[in-house]
């Protein structure tokens, strides 16, 4: 994990670097969109790590790649006239944001683009969820590994 987050931390750098050459302004939602890409790989990390637990690294891998895009593109789907029409299809929607992560609220990048403006309720939100969710990972991961029969 330290690994990742030096990385991020390295290539955030140079990219800040180029981009206050070429004129940009600082924002605080840089920082916040920064902590959020943290959080997000972290999340990815601990997701992958608790499936390559229960299944094999390959089908872990492909399961977290699954779970990295649906997490994604579930905020459109509430869009869709057919989920909008469907009480099964709009509950079942919510049960995928409460028990699996939803990756798309740890993306603010569009609002860092474009808006540049957002509340400090959902920032702050929004990271207690990252962490909370990542903690969860960890004890369900933790649970698991004292149940693990190493021999």
């Amino acid at each position: 994990m330290s690994v990742l987050i030096l990385n991020i931390l390295i290539l955030t750098g140079m990219t800040l670097s180029i981009y206050f050459l070429i004129g940009g302004l600082f924002q605080s939602l840089i920082v916040w969109a920064v902590i959020y890409i943290i959080v997000e790989s972290v999340l990815v990390l601990l997701v992958v790590s608790l499936l390559s637990l229960i299944s094999s690294q390959t089908l872990s891998v492909i399961l977290t790649l699954v779970l990295y895009v649906v997490g994604h593109g579930i905020e459109s789907i509430h869009e869709l006239s057919m989920v909008k029409n469907s009480d099964f299809l709009t509950y079942t929607i919510k049960a995928y944001e409460f028990l699996l992560p939803t990756f798309y609220k740890l993306n603010i990048k569009g609002y860092v683009l474009y808006e540049n403006t957002l509340s400090n309720s959902y920032l702050f939100t929004t990271l207690g969820y990252g962490i909370l969710y990542s903690l969860v990972i960890v004890i369900v991961s933790l649970m698991i590994f004292e149940r693990k029969n190493l021999d």
